[in-house]
């Protein structure tokens, strides 16, 4: 039900009510990781990807609650690169959101709200906000201000 009248609310609401923030370099130790994560080099031969319908369960596993780099980069690797301009227009949608997100992670060093990861696991204040991908390798930083 929330759901439902928060999506309709978004639809419906005058644009001047949507809140928006700038985007911004990654915080401190983000910026430097960005280029592990961001695309791959090709090699020649084409590697194997994570099956469709066994890409729930990696999930569950490796970007679940509980995260390390390890597991992340192993999920990464498993994952097309959707920055690859070859597939990315055949990319499973699935598999383009896992992999965004499999970057991400990796990227935030630090535990934050339910997602906790066990070699970073202090919050840090200048993570407070989203890692957007837009069409481009490098990720932008939108910091999210503390309501009042």
């Amino acid at each position: 039900v929330f759901g439902r009248r928060a999506a309709l609310a978004a639809i419906h609401d005058e644009p001047a009510a949507h809140a928006a923030w700038p985007l911004v370099a990654l915080p401190g130790d983000g910026q430097r990781d960005t280029a592990n994560v961001a695309g791959r080099s090709s090699s020649v031969v084409p590697p194997i990807y994570i099956m469709e319908e066994q890409l729930g369960e990696r999930l569950d596993l490796d970007l679940g609650v509980e995260r390390k780099a390890s597991e992340l980069e192993k999920l990464i690797s498993d994952l097309p690169d959707p920055y690859n301009v070859d597939s990315a227009s055949t990319m499973p949608t699935g598999q383009l959101v896992a992999a965004l997100a499999a970057r991400s992670a990796l990227i935030r060093t630090e535990s934050r709200g339910a997602h906790y990861r066990s070699d970073y696991p202090e919050t840090k204040p200048e993570w407070r906000g989203r890692i957007t991908w837009l069409h481009q390798p490098q990720p932008q930083f939108e910091e999210v201000p503390l309501c009042n």
